[in-house]
């Protein structure tokens, strides 16, 4: 399945996508602004995480590679978790791990192309997704996109020496 608009891919992953996210996931600080488990995983144990992603049958998540058009290199992904296709809602996630592709407005492109895949394709009803308190642009860009906020997790995920709250979020 591929998904586009004027910028923005989002592909099924590829095998040989799989150096980049690794890189991605042993950056500590996109390991912290996403929430992700605090401690480095090994090669062998985010390549069984890549490998289950690409081969997922449960039909519980959709992750899509996100790729620049006019340059043609991954930049990251968008993924919908935890899909429950009886209440109809997931958990949305998205990764810009190419630090020059920031502040381009893509990630607005990526989501906006993930939430319509999510409501449309999948018949969704709702979507969350979960954000660090402290990551303001983020947040920004969520509640411009009509997410509201839901709750707020107290030192809820702990990261670089000390307990950060989670802000949740739901469109």
């Amino acid at each position: 399945m591929k998904l586009e608009n004027n910028n923005i891919i989002l592909r099924a992953l590829i095998e040989s996508d799989f150096d980049k996210y690794f890189k991605w996931h042993s950056d500590p600080e996109i390991r912290f602004q996403t929430a992700m488990h605090p401690h480095l995983a090994t090669e062998e144990i985010e390549k069984d995480w890549f490998n289950n992603a690409i081969k997922d049958m449960r039909n519980e998540r959709s992750i899509f590679s996100i790729v620049h058009k006019q340059s043609n290199t991954l930049i990251g992904y968008f993924q919908l978790t935890k899909i429950n296709m009886i209440n109809r809602n997931a958990f949305a996630g998205i990764v810009i791990g190419e630090q020059q592709y920031l502040g381009q407005g893509l990630g607005k492109e990526v989501m906006g192309l993930g939430m319509n895949y999510g409501f449309n394709s999948l018949g969704l009803n709702k979507i969350s997704l979960e954000v660090v308190a402290g990551n303001e642009k983020a947040i920004k860009l969520y509640k411009m996109m009509g997410f509201m906020q839901e709750g707020k997790f107290i030192q809820d995920y702990y990261n670089q020496g000390r307990y950060h709250d989670i802000i949740r979020l739901a469109i």
